[in-house]
């Protein structure tokens, strides 16, 4: 499809969940947006369609502000649908488990800022993961480059002896 088709699509999803929290009392925001690489002044392309919810209260600071974000990636000015179709109802279940957590919470406000102190946590992990993965490789490609040159350096050592030898 289209993106501008993708972006109605997330703008009514944005629109129904917000309904649903702004029910809870809540200061719900939505907005859309279509993310472009600018190539020129005067072209662009764009990448994609995303739409966000930002959660929050009053007396909350922008750093606890709780987001839940859906997505659609453009390639060549058409979006997946596969993939849009697929985004929608993991957007949808964040949309009903953030509900869920609000309806059950005595204080909302402690609420959202649990939540987001659990994003952050998982962030903060997954960055560390991506760290250790990044440091292993580095290692290996470390080892594989001492041994290529004490390979290379065993080659030329060699070549010299035999032709000392002859």
């Amino acid at each position: 499809m289209i993106y501008t088709e993708a972006k109605e699509k997330i703008e009514a999803a944005l629109a129904l969940a917000k309904e649903k929290l702004d029910s809870l009392g809540i200061n719900v925001s939505c907005e859309c947006e279509l993310v472009e690489n600018k190539i020129s002044e005067e072209e662009s392309e764009p990448l994609l369609v995303l739409g966000s919810l930002s959660l929050t209260m009053d007396g909350l600071g922008e750093e606890d502000t709780y987001y839940i974000s859906v997505e659609a990636q453009i390639d060549g000015g058409e979006v997946n649908d596969a993939a849009l179709e697929e985004a929608m109802p993991k957007f949808n279940e964040r949309v009903e488990s953030v509900y869920a957590r609000l309806t059950a919470a005595e204080d909302k406000k402690s609420a959202l800022i649990e939540m987001g102190l659990e994003i952050d946590a998982e962030l903060e992990r997954l960055y560390e993961e991506e760290v250790a993965r990044a440091q292993h490789a580095m290692k290996r490609d470390l080892k594989l480059a001492i041994i290529g040159t004490a390979v290379v350096i065993g080659a030329v050592i060699l070549a010299f002896v035999i032709k000392a030898l002859i």
